[in-house]
C-alpha cells in the first residue's frame, strides 16, 4: 500500500533538504536513506548493487527537531543531528498499519548501551551470509542498527528476518514504508524507471 498523503501528516515537505524548515516535516519513525558518494559508500554501492547506502532514523522531538538516531561511520551508534548532505528519501510507516513508539526504542538504547557501540564495517561487508557467522562483535553497521532500533519501538520492517542481514538498500523496498519525500535526482531516476515500464 502506497500513499503519498494523509490529514495526519506534518507540513509539506520542501523541495530541498537543505531547508531549514525541513526538519519540521520530520516524523518519529521516518527512516532517512542516503546516496553517498566517500569511498565507503561506492564499496556499499558495489556490494549491494543499489545507490542507496546509508540509513538513518528520525526521533524529533520539541525540543530537538533535527535528531536523528544512527550507526554513522567511522563514528557508531548514536544520537546525532540531521545532516541533509546526500540524502535521497524520507520513507514513512504506512499510516494506520505500522506504528513507532520513540520513547521505547529509546529507552532500549540508553538500557543496553547501545551508544558505545562502534560501526561494524566487517558485519556490513558480509551481511550476505551474517547469519550464518551469527556472532555479536559489539558494532552494528547503519541498516543493522536501524532494523534493531525502529523493532524496540514496535515497528518490524521485516519480521523473521535477523536485522544483521538487511542491507541499507532493503529499507527502500519494503513494503511497511513509503516515501514521503525524493531529492530531485531520486525524482528523476523514478520518472527513468517509469518511462521503461
Amino acid at each position: 500500500m502506497t500513499r503519498l498523503s494523509s490529514p495526519a501528516d506534518p507540513p509539506t515537505f520542501p523541495e530541498r533538504a537543505d531547508d531549514p524548515a525541513f526538519t519540521r516535516s520530520l516524523q518519529p519513525g521516518d527512516i532517512l536513506l542516503y546516496s553517498g558518494q566517500s569511498v565507503f559508500s561506492w564499496i556499499i554501492r558495489a556490494k549491494t548493487w543499489s545507490h542507496i547506502t546509508h540509513v538513518e532514523v528520525a526521533i524529533p522531538t520539541p525540543e530537538a527537531p533535527s535528531l536523528v538516531a544512527a550507526s554513522r561511520n567511522g563514528v557508531g551508534c548514536g544520537l546525532y543531528l540531521f545532516n541533509p548532505k546526500n540524502l535521497a528519501l524520507v520513507m514513512r510507516p504506512v499510516l494506520g498499519q505500522h506504528t513507532f513508539d520513540a520513547t521505547a526504542a529509546l529507552e532500549w538504547y540508553t538500557r543496553e548501551k547501545i551508544g558505545e557501540q562502534g560501526y561494524d564495517w566487517i558485519g556490513l561487508l558480509n551481511f550476505t551470509y551474517a547469519r550464518a557467522v551469527d556472532r555479536d562483535n559489539g558494532r552494528m553497521f547503519c541498516s543493522e542498527f536501524a532494523v534493531r532500533f525502529t523493532r524496540k519501538g514496535g515497528l518490524d520492517l521485516f519480521p523473521e528476518q535477523d536485522a544483521d542481514t538487511i542491507a541499507p538498500r532493503d529499507l527502500r523496498l519494503t513494503t511497511r514504508l513509503y516515501p514521503a519525500w525524493r531529492s530531485a535526482a531520486e525524482w528523476a531516476t523514478f520518472h527513468e524507471q517509469k518511462a521503461y515500464t
